[in-house]
């Protein structure tokens, strides 16, 4: 599976990123800190889903997330801290 990560704190981004990578089954081909940037990287590299960190992502930057995977282009995996959860339980994403 070919991913791409936004995440607004780069450490987190790069232990995620490498978590995926040694898992065998997945290559982390982007690695992004704004939903706009993620899209194009996305699209650029054919990634098949996007993982998201919720950590000072507004509702802007999600609904933008949401427009392409929408049509099907991409399948959205957001990560939440448990204190989130319920706030996003709403959102049409893939995984949460």
């Amino acid at each position: 599976m070919r991913i791409a990560l936004c995440s607004k704190e780069g450490l987190f981004g790069e232990a995620m990123a490498s978590l995926l990578d040694h898992q065998g089954n997945f290559q982390v081909v982007a690695a992004e800190d704004s939903a706009r940037s993620l899209i194009n990287a996305a699209k650029d590299y054919r990634a098949q889903i996007l993982v998201v960190d919720s950590f000072e992502l507004d509702r802007n930057d999600l609904q933008f997330l949401l427009g392409p995977r929408a049509f099907g282009d991409f399948a959205i995996v957001l990560i939440v801290g448990e204190h989130e959860r319920e706030e996003f339980i709403e959102v049409p994403v893939d995984r949460l």
